[in-house]
């Protein structure tokens, strides 16, 4: 169970890297009346998607990913408070518009929050978090 919770987290890294780079690659994806209302995201927010805020959050999410793969108690607890607060937070980052892949990226990293949460509380895999 243990390599099975190591494999998912390092396959999450893997996905939150590619979901945070996206981005980046809309106007190699993406074209026309598709790529005019990509500039939309972000429309109406309060904390600025590309901000201080949003990087911290998605530096501290890896630096808890990271910790999860040692099986770190702060790291669990840490990924726990930025799982809950990044829900809490997200209406204040305005218009989300998500194309395709970036729906799927996304969606895939939720689910598997969700299962790390999950495996971290409550399987045997919980037991490494004690020592």
């Amino acid at each position: 169970m243990n390599k099975l919770f190591n494999y998912l987290v390092i396959t999450v890294i893997a996905l939150y890297a590619a979901f945070i780079a996206l981005p980046f690659y809309w106007h190699h994806l993406y074209e026309g009346e598709t790529l005019i209302a990509m500039q939309w995201n972000g429309w109406g927010s309060l904390i600025e998607p590309n901000g201080i805020i949003a990087w911290s959050f998605a530096m501290l999410n890896f630096i808890a990913l990271i910790g999860l793969i040692y099986f770190k108690k702060w790291a669990r607890t840490l990924f726990l408070v930025i799982t809950i607060s990044t829900g809490l937070i997200s209406p204040a980052f305005g218009l989300i518009v998500a194309a395709g892949i970036d729906a799927i990226v996304g969606y895939y990293i939720s689910i598997s929050y969700g299962i790390i949460v999950t495996m971290s509380y409550f399987t045997s895999v919980s037991n490494e978090f004690k020592t």
